[in-house]
């Protein structure tokens, strides 16, 4: 094992990166986009007290929003948001606090299953969160023995992921907020997330 807090998934050998020069980029990039918001839902194998320090350490504390103690309450508009200058989203995966920025996702939001060996498999059955949140993740990829380039091109292609995006906005009766891909430069996931976001905006979502 390497010293130091890394940012990894599952089999660590097979790829990772330093915690905190990674997030000294995310705090440079969003100084230098400054209408942008961020956010991180982080599958936390540390404590969260370390995590904490890393990011006060990054030079984050400005930046970092703290979602209100209540889940039901509403949030803030981007707007509101971006003129407050604290446009950075933590969420953990198992933590819930001590800091009031670092909240358990599942509090506040539900998400799809994530285990799925097949696109045919794919489903938007209820999943960690539970029904009826605010904020809802669609897992969006394949994982049989890890993750797959090959399904990554078909599921993907951005008339895929908007089909699966709009069905599971049907079946859950909520907007889909955050789309979780592997392998973001292959197919145009990231152009169906964009078609999603401006539907959302004109709709008043």
């Amino acid at each position: 094992p390497r010293e130091g807090l890394w940012l990894c998934h599952s089999v660590c050998r097979a790829g990772a990166i330093e915690l905190g020069p990674a997030l000294e980029d995310i705090g440079a990039w969003l100084r230098a986009n400054p209408t942008e918001i961020v956010t991180l839902i982080v599958q936390d194998d540390i404590g969260a007290e370390e995590t904490e320090e890393a990011f006060r350490l990054a030079g984050l504390d400005e930046l970092l929003h703290s979602p209100s103690e209540d889940p039901d309450e509403p949030w803030p508009t981007l707007e509101e948001m971006i003129d407050s200058g604290r446009r950075l989203v933590v969420f953990a995966e198992k933590a819930d606090g001590p800091a009031p920025w670092y909240r358990n996702f599942y509090r506040y939001g539900m998400e799809t299953p994530f285990a799925f060996r097949s696109p045919d498999e794919m489903s938007c059955r209820p999943n960690r969160g539970g029904t009826g949140k605010r904020l809802f993740l669609l897992n969006h990829f394949v994982t049989d023995g890890g993750g797959s380039r090959l399904d990554a091109g078909r599921i993907n292609a951005r008339d895929w992921l908007l089909e699966r995006a709009r069905a599971c906005e049907a079946e859950r009766g909520s907007p889909v907020n955050f789309v979780a891909v592997d392998y973001t430069t292959v197919g145009d996931a990231l152009g169906a997330v964009e078609e999603l976001n401006t539907r959302r905006a004109q709709e008043g979502r």
